[in-house]
């Protein structure tokens, strides 16, 4: 890696196989360490990580998946050119171990289960001047500890797929920043410290009319510390596709989403095979969705895709 300084290096090491002594397993182990040099003074991005994902089928009817992963960032801040930092930098370390379970009872008829736990540590140290021009050293150190579980049941009834569950996301949070004078040497402490207790139940329904037109439709109900959202107790979704040609696809949806504690979810994630945009919102932040696309498979070689948001009806709130 060159960026104008001394050459850094990087590494990345992947495994990944399937073996059937016992049983059928699969995994995949993944290591990195980044060492970038700058020009600069105190601009080093340093990131050493690693993740693993094992599948297992221990019976016909029984899937299990094991997965984690841990990193950690080491990044300083140069400042501008004409006043130069040679302090400011931040540690961030994250980790995530987790599992789920799938059973099959029968064709159409199958129970899931997952439980992520997360956790999150930075420490950030700043030197800033303030209106009055004396120095002032901030170490600020933030830990996120956040435990997510859930069970889902997917049912098939003719031409419906029904897909329901529950969900329940803990997360602990904690937050020290430290004052000092530099030129004193005093100094001042601020805690904060907050737990938040959020759940999610849903329904989705998928009803294949034919092989041509689909329809979907889904209500959930996200609570934080069991309060509702601003806009109402449910979010709705429903959407429908068509195919009037073969290689062409209509697709059309409206959605209410709101932000939960964490991103695992066994909840269906699209609607008619879209999705809305990801949007840089708080928790219990909402949005609103409009959206269009037509997909067209013109020939082997040739595949087109146009999608036509409605901004009017496109908006969002990001709230605490």
């Amino acid at each position: 890696l060159d960026r104008g300084a001394r050459p850094g290096w990087s590494s990345i090491l992947t495994l990944q196989g399937t073996s059937y002594a016992a049983f059928p397993v699969s995994y995949y182990l993944s290591g990195e360490i980044a060492r970038p040099e700058s020009e600069r003074q105190n601009d080093t991005n340093d990131f050493d990580g690693g993740l693993f994902r094992l599948g297992i089928r221990p019976t016909l009817t029984d899937t299990v998946v094991l997965f984690g992963n841990k990193y950690q960032v080491y990044q300083e801040f140069p400042g501008q050119t004409l006043n130069p930092s040679t302090f400011d930098h931040v540690r961030l370390t994250s980790q995530t171990i987790g599992g789920a379970w799938s059973h099959t009872v029968e064709e159409r008829n199958v129970v899931q289960a997952f439980a992520v736990q997360t956790s999150t540590d930075s420490l950030q140290r700043l030197r800033l001047a303030n209106e009055y021009g004396k120095i002032h050293q901030y170490d600020q150190q933030s830990d996120d500890r956040t435990l997510t579980g859930g069970v889902s049941h997917l049912y098939g009834i003719g031409p419906v797929t029904l897909r329901y569950g529950l969900e329940a996301t803990r997360l602990d949070s904690r937050f020290v920043e430290t004052e000092i004078h530099i030129k004193h040497g005093y100094r001042k402490e601020t805690n904060f410290d907050a737990s938040y207790l959020g759940t999610r139940s849903y329904l989705d329904a998928t009803w294949d009319v034919t092989r041509d037109l689909q329809f979907q439709g889904a209500t959930h109900r996200v609570r934080i510390e069991g309060d509702a959202a601003k806009w109402g107790p449910l979010d709705y979704r429903l959407g429908g596709a068509w195919a009037p040609l073969d290689g062409h696809w209509l697709r059309a949806y409206y959605r209410q989403d709101t932000g939960s504690l964490s991103n695992y979810t066994l909840s269906p994630i699209s609607t008619v095979g879209l999705a809305p945009m990801e949007l840089p919102l708080f928790f219990d932040g909402q949005t609103r969705t409009a959206a269009i696309r037509w997909d067209a498979e013109w020939s082997d070689r040739f595949l087109h895709q146009r999608r036509v948001p409605a901004p009017a009806l496109q908006r969002s709130l990001a709230a605490l």
